[in-house]
């Protein structure tokens, strides 16, 4: 049995209770704390993690999500974007209201599933969900994604905020915290 369904058999198995009523905090993930632990690097993000999501805002607030996030280092072509890994994930980001294009899936190099920008500019490292990003004449994303955005290096892994950016639905966000199985 491969890493991935084992990793894909506990997630379904020994989470489903998060998808239930639990709510985040019975989970150990809370929202970044005030006394914020800045994200410095992202290396441990490689390989297999647990992503856990819970909407505050949108058509399913309240609701929790989780599933597993694999990511690898970017290729030439994509670094050169701002991106430093790409990856896969089987989190079901439509429980919590999230909005994206394409597969979350997909593991095809130039249409990843997900994307890990570095951070700069004073933004943190984000990840964007949906392999699919249409573009207009001056660069501006014009498909639905959902941006999780690392705003916390925390004791088990990361926390942060998530929005749906672009959409002809409505918008959502909330939170969400990445760990080590």
């Amino acid at each position: 049995m491969t890493r991935t369904i084992r990793l894909m058999l506990l997630a379904s198995v020994g989470l489903a209770p998060l998808q239930g009523s639990l709510g985040a905090q019975d989970n150990n993930c809370l929202p970044p704390s005030t006394r914020r632990t800045p994200v410095t690097s992202v290396d441990s993000l490689r390989g297999s993690t647990m992503l856990l999501a819970y909407g505050t805002a949108g058509p399913r607030k309240g609701r929790i999500t989780s599933g597993t996030l694999d990511l690898w280092p970017a290729g030439e072509a994509m670094r050169r974007q701002g991106v430093v890994m790409v990856g896969a994930t089987s989190i079901d980001l439509t429980r919590i209201g999230a909005q994206y294009t394409g597969s979350l899936r997909s593991r095809d190099p130039a249409t990843p599933g997900v994307t890990l920008e570095a951070a700069g500019g004073g933004r943190p490292p984000t990840l964007t969900f949906g392999s699919v990003r249409l573009r207009d004449e001056r660069g501006d994303i014009t498909s639905a994604i959902t941006r999780f955005d690392l705003v916390e290096k925390a004791i088990k892994g990361y926390r942060g905020y998530w929005r749906t950016l672009h959409g002809t639905g409505e918008t959502a966000s909330g939170y969400f915290c990445i760990s080590r199985f």
